[in-house]
């Protein structure tokens, strides 16, 4: 039997527009590091694959994770959480004044509650979303054009082929 991940969904912090608030959700992981069996099949290629998803929902590919050397204390994850929200609080003053301090940041790297947020901004993507407010759910609305459906129908297997949302023909994804 397939175990899969359960997720719950945490709110997020104060944000400026509706689509802001829905693309900053993220979901915190309930079981990670929890299995109680590990289990395998073979892919259609022959190799071994494990049927107990990873945190980020792939079957298989745990060979190719690097152990930790080092596990950051609880503590100093919610202190690096903490910094990185005010730090996004207030983003457009700190990239013009602690440039240093975000890439010195990133570098330690971006707590897993945080990475969402992060990346909105880090990428521009919060002024995109700011400057059109509601186009994400205009968007969610649309029907997607015929073409493009089947691209990505086509590519979902090839590209995600032991991801969890994608692995049935119906899942999730």
């Amino acid at each position: 039997m397939m175990q899969t991940t359960r997720y719950t969904k945490r709110d997020s912090e104060d944000t400026s527009s509706p689509a802001l608030a829905q693309m900053e959700n993220d979901y915190i992981d309930e079981d990670e590091d929890k299995y109680s069996e590990v289990s395998s099949s073979l892919a259609p290629d022959g190799s071994l694959v494990s049927t107990v998803a990873d945190r980020h929902g792939f079957f298989g590919g745990t060979q190719y994770l690097m152990e930790s050397k080092q596990l950051i204390s609880p503590n100093k994850i919610k202190e690096r959480e903490r910094k990185w929200l005010n730090m996004t609080a207030d983003w457009d003053k700190q990239m013009v004044k602690n440039i240093k301090k975000v890439q010195n940041r990133c570098r330690k790297g971006i707590p897993q509650s945080i990475r969402p947020r992060a990346w909105l901004f880090l990428t521009k993507a919060h002024k995109l979303l700011q400057a059109h407010e509601n186009y994400y759910f205009i968007l969610c609305d649309k029907p997607g054009e015929r073409k493009w459906i089947e691209d990505i129908r086509k590519d979902l297997h090839r590209q995600f082929p032991y991801h969890e949302m994608f692995v049935d023909q119906d899942g999730t994804g």
